[in-house]
Order: structure tokens, then C-alpha cells, then sequence
């Protein structure tokens, strides 16, 4: 609302009985925002403080994937008012990135992540990376930083990504023949599976053991030993005959349940 103040040429005397003051004929302008109410004050813009900031979240804390495939990180901000922005990055903890030559999963320095007005989720996708080694889980990091003026960082600012390896058991072939004739050894090793039959995971605390087999051919294997233990990976046959042997292994978990046999090698004694 606009007041339109009109004043004529007039002397206006002083209390001490001087000379006035002259105000010329002018017209003065006050503008005045009705629409706030009784305490605005002329010339002044309030603003809503609920528009402006906010915190910035990643909506879990922890992901759990299979080696190969990528992850999808969900970003959200609790005010879609106005434009936003914050930046997100990775870090490797026991994974190593591809930019630090690593093959586990692909790396990038922090890049912004721009909210537009009205949007408050996004994704973001980190791909890791399929390699042909036997290995336990492994992790990494994604974390938020940066976020724009009013906005700051929630307890959830980074979310730790677990990556289970989806290389099968594989028996070392390396067999040694010892001095004594007609008789040899030969070592063995295997990594831990990480997913069972159906395809679910499968963590190493499930794992209760694994079983030996060894026989003259492979449809005739026979239990040789039990290791109760899931943290023994390795075995030596010892005193073996001559001939060819057929080796293999089993794992159980905590309820007995046993899987098939591995991937069945043989070793010739000479």
C-alpha cells in the first residue's frame, strides 16, 4: 500500500521562539507491506525462515552387494525449498579403488550433487568391480561433504558399503612328491564361499567346517577328515600311494547342512 504525503510552502517556529523551518511543497512516498501484518516496517522484506536451509542425509547407513554389480546410494534433504546442492565422494577402507590401482570397485573424487526446487531425493550409483581372485569381504565408503550455504550434514553422512566376493572354491593343484618311493604329498587350499546354493549370502560366521574327500577316481570319493573350524583353509594329504587321486571339498554351516563338492582335482604319484 502506497501513502502519498502532499505538504504546502509553511514555516513551522521553533520552541525558543527563532526563525522556522521552510518545507517546500514536495510530495513524499511511504511505502508500506500491509500484508504482514501490524509489525512491518516500511521498505522492509521478511522472509520465512522454513524456505531457506535444511540437512542433507544418506537414507541408510550400510549396503551389502555381490563383487560386480553396482550400488545405489539414495541422497535426500529434509527442505525442498530453492535450489541445493552437495557434493559426495568415495573412500576405500579394506576396497581399493580402481583410481588407486586397485580392482575392487570404481573410485571418483567428490562431485556436486544438485538438488533443483522441489527435489528431495536422489541416487547415486557406485559400480564395483568383477575380478577372478578369491577373497573375503570387502568395504568402502561414501560420504557427503560440502553442503550449500544454510544446509548442514545429518549423523548419516556416510554409509559403508560391503562388497562379498563371487569367486568360487578353488583347490591349488600344487601337489610335491616327497624323497620316499612310491609315495607323495599333496597340498591343499580353498577360499570360503560367500553365497550358498539358492544364491543368498552366505557370511563366514554361518560357516561351521569343511570336509575332505580324497579317492582313485572321481565318483569315488571318501571322507578323509573334518575340520571344525572355518577359518582353516588349507590341508596336506600326506603319504599318498601311487597312482592318481582325486581331491575335493565340502562346506558346512552351523545348522549341518553340507554343500556339493568343490571342483575335483587329482594329483599323480609316481
Amino acid at each position: 500500500m502506497s501513502v502519498l504525503l502532499s505538504a504546502c510552502e509553511q514555516e513551522m517556529p521553533l520552541d525558543d521562539g527563532g526563525s522556522g523551518i521552510v518545507i517546500e511543497e514536495s510530495e513524499v512516498e511511504v511505502n508500506i507491506d500491509s500484508s504482514v501484518g501490524d509489525e512491518a516496517v516500511a521498505g522492509t522484506t521478511v522472509i520465512d525462515s522454513d524456505l531457506i536451509g535444511g540437512t542433507f542425509s544418506l537414507v541408510a547407513a550400510s549396503y551389502s552387494i555381490i563383487e560386480g554389480t553396482a550400488v545405489s546410494v539414495t541422497v535426500t534433504r529434509s527442505n525442498a525449498n530453492g535450489e541445493a546442492s552437495v557434493s559426495y565422494g568415495t573412500h576405500g577402507v579394506t576396497a581399493v579403488s580402481d583410481t588407486r590401482n586397485g580392482d575392487d570397485y570404481a573410485g571418483f573424487d567428490p562431485i556436486v550433487l544438485v538438488f533443483a526446487d522441489g527435489e528431495n531425493s536422489k541416487s547415486v550409483t557406485v559400480q564395483t568391480l568383477d575380478n577372478s581372485i578369491a577373497e573375503s569381504d570387502e568395504t568402502f565408503e561414501v560420504y557427503l561433504r560440502s553442503p550449500s550455504d544454510s544446509y548442514t550434514l545429518s549423523a548419516t553422512a556416510v554409509t559403508t558399503v560391503t562388497i562379498t566376493d563371487n569367486d568360487e572354491a578353488i583347490i591349488d593343484q600344487t601337489a610335491e612328491q616327497s624323497n620316499t618311493s612310491g609315495t607323495g604329498t599333496a597340498p591343499l587350499s580353498w577360499s570360503a564361499p560367500v553365497t550358498k546354493a539358492d544364491g543368498t549370502p552366505l557370511s563366514l560366521s554361518e560357516i561351521a567346517g569343511y570336509r575332505l574327500y580324497v579317492g582313485s577316481s572321481s565318483d569315488n570319493l571318501l571322507l578323509v577328515d573334518d575340520i571344525n573350524n572355518q577359518s582353516i583353509t588349507d590341508y596336506a594329504f600326506t603319504e599318498l600311494s601311487q597312482g592318481t587321486h582325486y581331491f575335493a571339498v565340502t562346506v558346512y554351516d552351523t545348522s549341518g547342512d553340507e554343500s556339493e563338492f568343490s571342483n575335483i582335482e587329482s594329483k599323480t604319484i609316481s
